[in-house]
């Protein structure tokens, strides 16, 4: 058996001290020769609980040990602990080794190779390689569909995009994950101080090698990633960096869009069986998953960058891996105030929070955008129909049940930090400027179809931290921000702000404190996923991805006549029972047809 210390969490204590959490980890190498993880998935309960460092100097020999934690109590000093240990005073609490995880560190029972150079089960997933819709890799340059931009991975932040087009229409300049944060909260030292900003580690440079038919599909194409670590580590190569495959549009294997009309007689009952129905219409549609999978320690996150023939981009974030966990001596004598024990193990597993922050800017058709903020109301008290603002609105409210929008246009960056209310919907639309944008009334151009993207949220949360706790990651405190384009505003984080949770070297709040204009200007958006995980015996031996992917929608809106994908080679239609039952037989190849522009 051999320990080693990690640094994993950092908080600072006065304006010149900091105080850091050193855990002390135990690798179990046992006679059978199985590997046994880290601390999240075997806690040893043996804590150091800080190191007070001076900022002031350089010096590890001004470094102060403050205490010990050690099974559920704090010594000032090893010599304490030892003393109260030699003395009896101590009572180390024993608990019987359990082996939780023989079935899983070992081949499954379909693998084919029973060494461990095999580690993972076969998989029948497979891409549909048609003919008509090939991936072009040139470089880092991706050609799918009507779809163009660059891939790349970035050592603090991993996968990120450039330069997206569709159908020849600029989308996005720039997009990519910005920074995690993973905080927990618990009874010891370690899990008290134990928030992590990731990109100090590299997100982008714990890239994990992709495994074929376990991670993306066996025909998926795999691109290699190549970056530099660490000036310690030097430049390193990952394999099968990044993956892309062809993959039915969502819902899984169903339709994009779809219509069954049925016959006039079934409406009126009348009895016979119908031989033909009014009108039956879908489509099949497929979408290129671009995909990189980062081990963080003990969690690995799965990133995927969608991009649908509808026009349709998906920023997705799925967590998976091993949690991280506390000692429980007493499991029937536990506060529930963190989190559950294990039954099976002395372990309490501690609820934590997950954030994800992304960055995109925006080019819709030029650099020159702005941004459009669609309300959403409900029925109107008697006051609320007596203003003379929903008069001229429109005469005809006079009555409280109706469902009725407004629309605001933000001018400056203060006005664009957006914080989500439940109970008052709202839509955010990124549009094209055009030659009258100047002109601006309620008429002219609030309520016009100017094009735009919408931006969907669908990993939204509300962080409950305040607002000293999160100076690092000051971005949490709304799930939008909208500012002017920056290029000395190009990242959100740093590899530093990790350091010193209270001192950051990128302030966040300084790229809209100085509430520019954000009116006919290049435009980066600024938003958060993330999610409070509060683990359950189910997440033994760890996570799983069902339910948890995290995701952002970037949707056309009145940019094309039609839906891009309505005139697809895939489309169907028919007047026939007999056909619908039968399905559609679609021809090997045909040629796609150009998209209408509004």
């Amino acid at each position: 058996m051999n320990s080693r210390p990690s640094l994993l969490a950092v908080r600072k204590l006065t304006s010149k001290a900091k105080q850091i959490v050193f855990l002390l980890l135990t690798n179990f190498n046992m006679s059978n020769k199985r590997y046994y993880g880290k601390f999240e998935m075997l806690a040893t309960g043996f804590r150091i609980s800080g190191l007070k460092i001076d900022q002031t100097s350089l010096d590890p020999d001004e470094w102060d040990l403050l205490g010990i934690w050690f099974q559920g109590q704090m010594f000032t000093s090893i010599e304490e602990l030892l003393s109260k240990y030699h003395s009896g005073e101590l009572k180390v609490i024993k608990h019987q080794f359990v082996d939780m995880y023989h079935n899983q560190l070992k081949p499954g029972p379909s693998q084919q190779s029973t060494t461990h150079n095999n580690r993972f089960m076969k998989s029948n997933s497979q891409t549909t390689n048609r003919k008509d819709n090939l991936i072009h890799v040139k470089k880092r340059r991706i050609q799918y569909d009507r779809w163009d931009f660059h891939v790349t991975v970035r050592r603090d932040t991993g996968l990120r995009v450039f330069n997206v087009y569709f159908a020849n229409v600029s989308l996005i300049s720039e997009a990519g994950l910005e920074e995690t944060v993973t905080s927990y909260w618990g009874k010891s030292p370690f899990m008290q101080a134990m928030t992590s900003l990731e990109s100090m580690f590299g997100i982008g440079g714990m890239t994990s090698e992709l495994s074929p038919g376990l991670d993306c599909p066996k025909d998926a194409i795999y691109l290699p990633v190549r970056l530099i670590d660490s000036g310690e580590t030097g430049p390193k190569f990952i394999k099968n960096g990044i993956c892309l495959f062809e993959w039915k549009t969502n819902p899984h294997n169903g339709p994009v869009r779809r219509h069954f009309e049925f016959h006039i007689s079934d409406h009126f009952g009348e009895k016979g069986e119908a031989k033909y129905t009014n009108f039956g219409l879908g489509i099949t549609s497929y979408s290129l998953v671009v995909r990189t999978i980062s081990t963080l320690f003990n969690y690995d996150y799965i990133f995927d960058i969608i991009f649908y023939s509808s026009g349709v981009i998906e920023f997705s974030v799925t967590p998976t891996g091993y949690i991280h966990v506390d000692v429980e001596l007493n499991p029937y004598q536990y506060n529930s105030k963190y989190g559950f024990p294990a039954v099976i193990n002395p372990i309490y597993m501690v609820i934590h929070h997950h954030l994800f922050h992304y960055k995109i800017d925006i080019d819709i058709v030029n650099k020159e955008n702005f941004i459009k903020v669609v309300k959403i109301h409900g029925p109107l008290t008697e006051n609320q129909m007596n203003t003379d603002s929903l008069q001229q609105t429109n005469n005809q409210l006079n009555h409280s049940e109706l469902l009725w929008l407004s629309i605001d246009i933000p001018k400056t960056e203060m006005e664009a930090r957006f914080s989500t209310k439940f109970e008052f919907p709202k839509q955010y639309l990124i549009c094209s400027t055009n030659s009258n944008i100047n002109d601006l009334n309620k008429t002219s151009q609030y309520y016009k179809n100017d094009k735009c993207l919408s931006i969907i949220n669908k990993g939204q949360v509300k962080t409950i931290f305040s607002d000293k706790y999160t100076k690092s990651f000051a971005w949490s405190r709304h799930q939008l921000y909208v500012t002017q384009q920056h290029d000395n505003e190009s990242f959100a984080s740093s590899i530093f702000n990790g350091v010193d949770l209270s001192s950051p070297v990128v302030d966040f709040t300084k790229f809209s404190s100085n509430n520019e204009s954000i009116f006919n200007e290049d435009l980066v958006l600024w938003l958060t996923v993330g999610n409070y995980h509060l683990p359950r015996h189910e997440d033994l031996p760890n996570t799983a991805t069902s339910g948890g992917p995290l995701s952002i929608f970037i949707m056309p809106h009145n940019l094309f006549t039609y839906s891009p994908d309505a005139f697809s080679c895939n489309r169907f239609y028919t007047e026939s029972l007999n056909e619908w039952i039968t399905g559609p037989q679609m021809k090997e190849e045909c040629q796609m047809e150009p998209i209408p522009m509004l």
